[in-house]
């Protein structure tokens, strides 16, 4: 049916599907029909709607030793499936993931990790409107994240348009730097098992160079990693043009950033040759330096260490800071 354009009776005939209850509709098979009904949304909501998934649950097949659906398993809760987390990076505006973030549509721990990444994605595009709009949403869903952005609040509150720009951007890359768990995408599949601030041993920590949703070290060192094509991610339905024309806006400028500790890095040194009695820098030079050991890199990343190691060490050398920071990587 969708093959030959048939779309509405696609949708209905997947609606009757979906409909359907364990165990006459198994969770793998949910998933795919839902996938295909993703694709057939006619608004916003109703992306949202089927834009999560329910986990399946495996066992071993002790015979061929393969993967199959445990049958005993506790319902989990839904996550997000690949498709749908790349179409949030990549054809959804910040204006629409604001009202995502704000919608009711979807459970609580999926709203809030849609609503750091939108916070993410606001700091990178330097959108403080978008960024202070996504502040009641964040207050609501993480209030740890929310109370340690005080200082990104208080910016905003104390500064002139003229100077403000880069104080806020000072203090939301802090924000950034001692939170690896952020990044300017919703995690596809299982959301981070640390917590937003600390270091994950398996480099889930901030974004590498593709943004890939699922992107961890692993994806980013691939010597070959699996590409997609641009036009398999269709904008969804409700849109206008101009969102449609304002979120590839977005994703060109995003895929432009590169890894983050390169940005993060070199944001602090910017900051530092501007502001060079700010006492906060030796911290965040620290931090940015730490960025560069846990997070993804590329042939800069080892460069911008370096500088931020020997910027700490000649400007701050008496801090605590400088005493942390024993190397660069």
């Amino acid at each position: 049916m969708i093959a030959t354009r048939q779309q509405e009776a696609a949708r209905k005939q997947l609606d009757a599907l979906l409909a359907r209850s364990q165990p006459e509709m198994p969770v793998p098979t949910h998933n795919l029909f839902n996938e295909q009904r993703l694709k057939l949304t006619t608004s916003i909501d109703d992306f949202l709607r089927h834009a999560a998934e329910a986990p399946v649950s495996t066992d071993v097949d002790d015979s061929t030793m393969a993967a199959v659906p445990s049958e005993d398993a506790k319902p989990e809760p839904p996550l997000f499936a690949h498709y749908a987390a790349t179409v949030f990076l990549k054809r959804l505006p910040l204006t629409t993931l604001l009202y995502a973030a704000g919608s009711q549509v979807l459970e609580q721990p999926l709203r809030r990790e849609l609503a750091r990444a939108a916070w993410v994605r606001a700091v990178l595009l330097r959108d403080w409107k978008a960024a202070d709009a996504l502040q009641p949403a964040l207050r609501e869903l993480d209030l740890p994240l929310w109370n340690s952005m005080a200082a990104f609040r208080a910016a905003e509150a104390s500064t002139s348009l003229s100077s403000g720009d880069d104080e806020r951007q000072f203090t939301a890359v802090f924000v950034l730097l001692n939170n690896p768990g952020m990044k300017p995408a919703v995690r596809e599949g299982m959301l981070r098992a640390q917590t937003l601030g600390a270091i994950d041993s398996f480099r889930d920590n901030w974004w590498c160079a593709d943004l890939w949703p699922g992107s961890t070290w692993f994806h980013c060192c691939l010597t070959d990693p699996v590409k997609e094509e641009e036009v398999d991610f269709p904008f969804p339905a409700g849109l206008t043009e101009a969102q449609k024309k304002e979120a590839l806006a977005e994703w060109k400028k995003l895929s432009a950033i590169g890894p983050a500790p390169n940005y993060l890095t070199q944001q602090i040194l910017d900051y530092a040759q501007r502001h060079p009695q700010d006492q906060r820098v030796a911290e965040a030079l620290y931090l940015a330096v730490r960025a560069t050991h846990y997070g993804c890199s590329n042939d800069e990343t080892s460069k911008l260490s370096k500088a931020a190691f020997q910027y700490v060490h000649e400007r701050y050398p008496e801090s605590e800071w400088a005493g942390k920071t024993k190397y660069y990587y």
